[in-house]
Parts: C-alpha cells; sequence; structure tokens
C-alpha cells in the first residue's frame, strides 16, 4: 500500500512538471501574470507557479487576485504554505484557473467554501490542504465540483464528519483523509467513484461503518484498498459492505469484538467469487464464540481472513465447530 501511495504521488508530481515545461500552444499559459507590485504579497513565477506564502490575512490574497490576469489557460500550481491565513473565500481566484493546488501548514485555515476553486473545474487533477485546520464540510462541496480531479490529500486538519454523497467526482484515483477527527463517514460517500485505487480513512475516530458506506455503483480498477485502521469502528451495519466486490479492507486495530454474519458473509463470497484481497483484522478485541461458526464452517473463506485473533490467542482458522460456545 505504501508502493501505490508513492506512485501516485510520483505521477502526480510529475503531471504537474510537464505543465510547468509546456509551451505555447500546448495547453499551458506563456506568463499570463500581473503586475508585479500589485500582485504582491503573492507571486506569479510565469506559468508555473503562483505563491502566496507571504499573505498574512485573506483579504490580502483577495486583493492579489483581483487583478488582471492574460485568459491564456491555467497555471500549473498555486501554492499557499505556512501562512496565518483563516479561510478560503468562495472565488478567491478570480479568472486565474490552476492544475494543482498546494495549500499546506496553515494552521488558522479552518474553512474551505464551497466555491474556494471556482473556474479550475476543467482543469485541476491534484489537491493537497493537509495539515491545516480545516473543520467545515463545505471543502468536501469544493472539491466535488473540479471534474478532472484524480488525486485529493485532506490529511491532518480538523474534519469530523465525511457527508453523505460528498464525493462526486469520476476520476478520482486517490483520496487521504487520515488524522482527522472523523467520527461518521455518511452513506454513499463513495459511490460514483469507480476509478478509486486507494482510501485512507487511518487514524481518525469512526466508531460505526453504516449501511451503503462503500456502496460503489461500479468500479474500473483491479482492486480498491479501503484502509481503516487505528479507528474506533465497533460495529458495522449490515449492509455496509455490499458495494464491495475486488476490494481491500484494512480493520486492524479497531475494537471490532465480532464478526456478524448479516454484515461480512455476502462481502466473503464476493472476495472469493473475485478473488478479492484479504480483510485485514489484527489488534481487535475478538470474542470467538457461536456467533463466527459460519466463518469456521466455510474454508473457502479462511484464505482472505488476515490475522483474525480471538480472545484466547487463536486463529480464527483453527477453531472447529464444536470448541465454539454458546450465545
Amino acid at each position: 500500500m505504501k508502493g501505490l501511495h508513492l506512485v501516485t504521488i510520483a505521477c502526480m508530481f510529475l503531471f504537474t512538471a510537464g505543465h510547468r515545461n509546456m509551451g505555447p500552444g500546448q495547453g499551458a499559459p506563456t506568463s499570463g501574470c500581473p503586475s508585479e507590485e500589485l500582485f504582491l504579497p503573492c507571486e506569479c513565477e510565469g506559468s508555473a507557479v503562483i505563491q502566496c506564502n507571504k499573505a498574512k490575512t485573506t483579504s490580502e490574497v483577495v486583493e492579489s487576485f483581483k487583478q488582471k490576469f492574460e485568459d491564456f489557460g491555467a497555471f500549473g500550481t498555486f501554492h499557499m504554505k505556512n501562512t496565518p491565513v483563516s479561510k478560503i473565500p468562495s472565488r478567491l481566484f478570480g479568472p486565474a484557473k490552476f492544475y494543482s493546488f498546494r495549500i499546506t501548514g496553515n494552521l488558522n485555515l479552518n474553512s474551505v467554501e464551497d466555491n474556494a476553486f471556482a473556474g479550475s473545474e476543467p482543469f485541476a487533477e491534484h489537491i493537497d490542504i493537509s495539515n491545516n485546520a480545516i473543520s467545515s464540510p463545505s471543502v468536501f462541496q469544493a472539491i466535488s465540483k473540479l471534474d478532472q480531479l484524480k488525486y485529493i490529500n485532506l490529511e491532518n486538519n480538523s474534519l469530523t464528519e465525511v457527508p453523505n454523497n460528498a464525493f462526486g467526482n469520476q476520476a478520482l484515483q486517490f483520496i487521504s483523509l487520515r488524522y482527522n477527527k472523523i467520527q461518521s463517514v455518511g452513506q454513499y460517500a463513495f459511490q460514483h467513484l469507480a476509478n478509486l485505487e486507494r482510501l485512507d480513512l487511518r487514524n481518525n475516530l469512526i466508531t460505526l461503518l453504516q449501511d451503503n458506506v462503500f456502496d460503489f455503483v461500479k468500479t474500473t480498477v483491479d482492486y480498491t484498498s479501503i484502509a481503516l485502521e487505528n479507528n474506533k469502528i465497533s460495529d458495522v451495519s449490515n449492509n455496509a459492505l455490499v458495494g464491495l466486490k475486488r476490494s481491500e479492507v484494512l480493520l486492524s486495530n479497531n475494537l471490532l469484538t465480532t464478526l456478524k454474519a448479516e454484515a461480512f458473509q455476502s462481502y466473503f463470497e464476493k472476495i472469493v467469487q473475485f478473488n478479492g484481497r484479504a480483510i485485514v483484522l489484527k489488534d481487535n478485541p475478538f470474542y470467538c464464540d457461536c456467533r463466527v461458526k459460519w466463518i469456521v464452517e466455510n474454508k473457502s473463506y479462511w484464505p482472505y481472513i488476515g490475522a483474525m485473533t480471538c480472545h484466547d490467542g487463536r486463529n480464527i482458522q483453527s477453531y472447529k465447530v464444536e470448541e465454539l460456545e454458546d450465545c
């Protein structure tokens, strides 16, 4: 999984670099920069980068982007790092359009309004808004409007929920939401993401996987990896996993005490049918009694159960039906 993450990031960096080297007639602007003096505290480096790392307030950035830009395509990347800016307001960037946004390390930044990236909808493929203090769910609305988006990094913010129908970006391949304060993930949050390869929800506060949380309408990738390690998941609703076919679900270090047949058996049937990846269950406080009889009786499931250790220290695969306690 680490390899997949690195490959995805590398590809996106190459993508941005490619746009920096594009010349006239190849889709990228030759300059497009407004007056250098009037554009301060932001700086424009031709077609490659606009950066506002010296901004002190949101209003300063707003004023910079009120300047005149030549209308001849999209810039490569917008950078804003380690500033005291607190908000990305709607239509902040005026006429400027970007292929990539990197807004990181702004510890007062708590809100991204729903039309923040207006104008970049047909262009933006990469967005990194990590290591800020974003808590408002409006950021999901802002991101969902970027039709060509492939990569989203929202990790290490202060988000507490993923709303219902959160993502509508059908081109998305990678989403990172790890190291937030997410307690709930809404129904159909990822429904239309046919190209999704990696969803990272590690190190949050999720307690329940509710119905239809991973209900993918269709998928075009070989498999989707869903990382849920280091949460507080103690229950999985009966229809939480119904949309998963070729998938890998990582549930290590949660609070699961059993695997309910009503929630998991149809999922295992699909794994066997489509030769999917294992579900990884290490470091959960499982108590193995009659509730897991359905696993012990179906040896075809065993290769797809990773590190499920019971209360007595034994792996689930070592049990016989007659050893399971009554419920």
